[in-house]
């Protein structure tokens, strides 16, 4: 294992690392089914701090309250991805995360999200990321616009650095 550990904090089925070296990677997710190197919460990592160089987050995407985990429609996402129950929650997990995210970097280190972005009520904002208040962005990157199910919204990686004190 190399000297640049980093963190996947949502991992969930790992489809990102396919194909690639994971050897300098711990995988992180509530979930116990998607086999994570530890099963925990994002909002509270149990490692010290200043570990980490990098910190990967794909949370989910959907807002239960709207169509339900039941939803015909939505319900293989939300098996597969998870959901928050609502708004608040979500807006909770950025704060919580923001805190967590920083406290495990390096002072140099870089925050990677994953989210969806668009007018569908279902979803999280780019927005929200405006709550990562110990973060900066610095690079965004449109990976993917929506299928035409979801038209209204796209796919983002956002890379955010730690802020450093004035």
């Amino acid at each position: 294992m190399n000297n640049m550990l980093e963190l996947d904090a949502c991992c969930g089925y790992k489809h990102m690392w396919k194909g690639k070296d994971i050897s300098n990677i711990v995988f992180v997710d509530i979930k116990k089914e998607v086999k994570p190197t530890l099963v925990a919460d994002a909002k509270h990592l149990p490692f010290r701090d200043g570990i980490f160089n990098k910190t990967y987050c794909d949370p989910p995407h959907m807002l239960q309250h709207h169509a339900g985990p039941n939803s015909k429609i939505h319900k293989k996402f939300y098996e597969v991805f998870g959901w928050f129950n609502n708004r608040g929650e979500w807006i909770s997990f950025i704060g919580r995360t923001n805190i967590e995210f920083k406290r495990v970097l390096k002072a140099n280190g870089v925050l990677w999200y994953k989210l969806i972005d668009g007018k569908d009520f279902r979803i999280v904002h780019l927005a929200d990321l405006n709550y990562m208040d110990n973060f900066v962005i610095i690079e965004k990157k449109i990976v993917r616009k929506a299928n035409e199910k979801w038209r209204k919204n796209v796919t983002y990686e956002v890379m955010l650095k730690v802020k450093t004190e004035p």
